[in-house]
Parts: structure tokens; C-alpha cells; sequence
């Protein structure tokens, strides 16, 4: 009998110990139970990197053609990605904006989880078109007077082209992805992707005109990797 009581109470000791560990290990905070992703891009390529000028070829006195000129730095049309097992969704598709201002589509790039909304917002006292013939979503929503909103929602990965056939010195990308682990750098080049859960994957950087291979990277609990993306 006092056999059998040991046995049940070593028993139910390690059963508390065991909760009080994964207790424990549920209590840390997030980013201790994740790691962080970061680094700043370099952009080698010459006159590829350079966007050319656009004048006002309709002669419409209300665009700022040197705000629209001046407005997109090289190194915020890039975006960078982690592909690998893993990593799920990180919160529900929500919607996005891309803008239509001085004849130009703001931003330039955007990268969005599959499933988004984008929703189209022509702030120009002229008329806007917005088309896309990329195999990812083919759409036109016609042309459309100042302030109208349009939604498109993008349900396939990959990367869909942006025009205006109004202007067509407009263009734009949206990239679309399958997953939350992407981010866009700033002006100085430097991002960061945060609370990634710990293991290898496979980062992907794009950008229009521009190549940067694949790279390999690991990411640890609590730990940031940093990393140096060349594009050429």
C-alpha cells in the first residue's frame, strides 16, 4: 500500500512539474518564444536603379510633376520575404491602399497576404484608370473621377502590374504572398521582420528590375538575424 502511495505521488509531482514548465514556457513574453529578421539592402546596378524623369504630357496644371518624380526612393520598391514550413498566416487578410496622386500610384510597391483587398483611391482632379493583364488577376475598373474608391481583391500569389491607360507613363506592382513574414525597407535601405517563429527558411528579395538570389537563413528564439541583401 505505501508502495503504490510513492508511486502515485512521484506521479502526480511530475505531472505539476511538467505543467509548471509549459505554464512557464506559455508566460514568456512573444518575442522570446520568436526571433527577428533584419539587415539593410544595397542596390548595385547603375543607370537600372535610376528611375527616369516624367513630364507633364497632358498638360494638366494641377499634378506636381517634381513631387511625383521626387517621391519614390529606390530602396522602398523592394520587398523582402521568408518562404519555408512553418510559417502560417499571421492574422486575417485585411485591406490595403494604393493611391493615385500627381499621376502617380503611391506606393510604387506594395506587398500584400494573400486574400487582401486593395482598395484604389484616385486623389487627382482628373480622370484615373486602373487595369491589370497579369496572369495573378486580371481586372479594369474603368475610368473614374476624383476621390472614387475602388476594392480589388487579390486571392493568387505572385506579382500583378498596375496601369493606367489614361497615362501611361503610370505603373505599379503589387506583390502578393502567402504569407505574413515580409517587409519593405525604408529609404536608407533597413528592415525588419519580426516575431518569426525559430528554423530555417529560404529569404527572397524582389524588385522590378533588379536580381538578388535566394538566401538561406536561420532564425532563433529571442535572437535577431542580420543579414546584408545585395541587389545587382
Amino acid at each position: 500500500m505505501r508502495k503504490k502511495y510513492i508511486i502515485g505521488l512521484v506521479i502526480a509531482v511530475v505531472a505539476y512539474m511538467a505543467g509548471t514548465v509549459e505554464n512557464d514556457a506559455d508566460s514568456k513574453p512573444k518575442q522570446d518564444r520568436t526571433g527577428t529578421l533584419q539587415g539593410t539592402v544595397e542596390l548595385h546596378g547603375g543607370s537600372q536603379v535610376v528611375r527616369r524623369d516624367r513630364g507633364m504630357r497632358y498638360g494638366d496644371p494641377t499634378m506636381d510633376m517634381a513631387a511625383a518624380n521626387a517621391h519614390s526612393n529606390e530602396n522602398e520598391n523592394v520587398v523582402i520575404c521568408l518562404e519555408g514550413r512553418g510559417l502560417s498566416v499571421n492574422g486575417e487578410p485585411g485591406k490595403a491602399t494604393m493611391n493615385q496622386k500627381n499621376a502617380t500610384f503611391i506606393p510604387h510597391v506594395l506587398p500584400v497576404l494573400k486574400g487582401t483587398t486593395v482598395e484604389f483611391v484616385n486623389e487627382d482632379k482628373t480622370y484615373h484608370n486602373v487595369f491589370s493583364l497579369s496572369s495573378i488577376k486580371k481586372f479594369n475598373i474603368g475610368r473614374r473621377p476624383t476621390g472614387e474608391v475602388v476594392p480589388v481583391r487579390f486571392d493568387k500569389t505572385g506579382v500583378a502590374e498596375i496601369f493606367c491607360d489614361i497615362h501611361s507613363y503610370m505603373s505599379a506592382f503589387i506583390v502578393v504572398l502567402d504569407n505574413s513574414y515580409f517587409a519593405k525597407p525604408d529609404a536608407r535601405g533597413f528592415f525588419k521582420i519580426e516575431n518569426i517563429p525559430p528554423g530555417a527558411y529560404t529569404m527572397k528579395v524582389w524588385h522590378e528590375r533588379l536580381h538578388c538570389d535566394d538566401e538561406s537563413v536561420t532564425v532563433t528564439a529571442g535572437g535577431t538575424t542580420t543579414v546584408h541583401p545585395v541587389l545587382e
